[in-house]
C-alpha cells in the first residue's frame, strides 16, 4: 500500500480524505506526508466487516484508523459500531452526510409512469444486497395478501440480489401485488406519490432513502437499525419496529388496520425537515475540515 500511495498521491495536500472503508483508508494511511488525514466511515463496522480482508490482524485495522488525525461516522450508530470493533478511540466523531433537500424536491416533480393501485401503496427504494433483506419483505407480504389486507408494494433498484427475490415473488406468486421495475434514474416521483416508505434493513449506518423521505413528507415504517433512531428522532416521526420478519409483519398490519397512524406521522414531518438543513450541515464539514 505504501509504494502504491507514494506512486499516485503526490504531495502539497493539506487534507487528505480516505472517503471510504477499505482500500482507500489503507492507501491514505500508508501515505507519508505532511497533510492532515482524514477517514470517512459509512457503515456499522460490527456488523458489516468486508473491509477487514486487507488486514493481518484487527490490530493492525485499528492500527491503521489511528493514524487518522480524525475518522467520521456518518451516524451515532455508525459510531457504536466502530467502537464495538476496534474499542472506543479519541478521534472518532459524527458528521451527518449532506442531503441537498431542495434538488429532491424540483426532481419529485418530474412526470414519471406511476400509477397508484386499490389500498396502501408502500414502496421500497435501495440496491438489491442481503442486508436490505427484501426477501423477508416478501414473506411478510405474503402473509398479509393471504390475510385479505389490500395493499400494493413496488420496490425500486436493482443489484445483486435482484434475481434471487424476483424468483421468490414468481414462487409466492406476488407478481399482482409487488412490482419490480428494476433501476429507476429518479425515484423522488414515485416516493412523492406512495403512502409509506419501508425499509427492512438488518443493517443501515444511516439511511439516505429515509432522510429523502423525511424531506418529501413521507411516512417510514422501518426496522430497528443504526441511524434510524437518530433520524426519526426514537419513533416521533416515523415507526421503528423490531427487527425481524414478526416485526415487519406487526408494524404493516398495524398500520393497514389503521391509516391514520401514517397520516399523524405525515402531519408532524414538515418540523423535521429544519434536521437534514443542507447549509447546516456544509458548515459543520466545513468546521471539522478546518478544526
Amino acid at each position: 500500500p505504501k509504494v502504491i500511495a507514494d506512486l499516485f498521491i503526490k504531495s502539497g495536500y493539506d487534507i487528505e480524505i480516505a472517503y471510504l472503508e477499505g482500500e482507500s483508508t489503507r492507501l491514505i494511511a500508508s501515505h507519508v506526508s505532511q497533510s492532515r488525514k482524514i477517514a470517512w466511515v459509512h457503515v456499522n463496522m460490527n456488523e458489516i466487516f468486508t473491509s477487514q480482508g486487507l488486514y493481518r490482524s484487527i490490530d493492525e485495522h485499528k492500527a491503521i484508523y489511528k493514524k487518522f488525525s480524525k475518522v467520521i461516522c456518518v451516524s451515532e450508530g455508525a459510531r457504536r459500531g466502530f467502537f464495538q470493533r476496534f474499542g472506543e478511540m479519541e478521534n472518532v466523531e459524527v458528521l451527518y452526510n449532506v442531503i441537498d433537500g431542495q434538488l429532491i424536491h424540483k426532481k419529485a416533480e418530474e412526470h414519471v409512469e406511476y400509477q397508484r393501485r386499490d389500498g396502501l401503496n408502500l414502496l421500497m427504494v435501495g440496491n438489491f444486497r442481503k442486508e436490505k433483506a427484501y426477501d423477508r419483505m416478501l414473506s411478510v407480504s405474503k402473509k398479509l395478501n393471504n390475510e385479505g389486507y389490500s395493499f400494493h408494494l413496488t420496490i425500486l433498484g436493482s443489484g445483486a440480489e435482484f434475481n434471487s427475490i424476483s424468483a421468490l415473488r414468481e414462487e409466492l406468486d406476488l407478481s399482482q401485488v409487488v412490482d419490480m421495475p428494476g433501476s429507476i434514474r429518479n425515484p423522488y416521483p414515485y416516493m412523492k406519490q406512495a403512502d409509506l416508505l419501508v425499509c427492512s434493513s438488518k443493517e443501515e449506518a444511516f439511511s439516505t432513502v429515509v432522510i429523502e423521505a423525511c424531506i418529501l413528507g413521507l411516512p417510514t415504517l422501518t426496522t430497528d437499525c443504526a441511524g434510524m433512531d437518530e433520524i426519526l428522532d426514537k419513533g416521533q416521526y416515523g415507526m421503528i419496529v423490531e427487527n425481524s420478519v414478526e416485526g415487519l409483519y406487526q408494524g404493516l398490519k398495524t398500520v393497514l388496520e389503521d391509516p391514520s397512524v401514517i397520516a399523524k406521522y405525515r402531519a408532524v414531518l414538515p418540523e423535521r425537515i429544519s434536521y437534514f438543513s443542507k447549509e447546516k450541515r456544509i458548515q459543520e464539514t466545513i468546521l471539522m475540515l478546518e478544526g
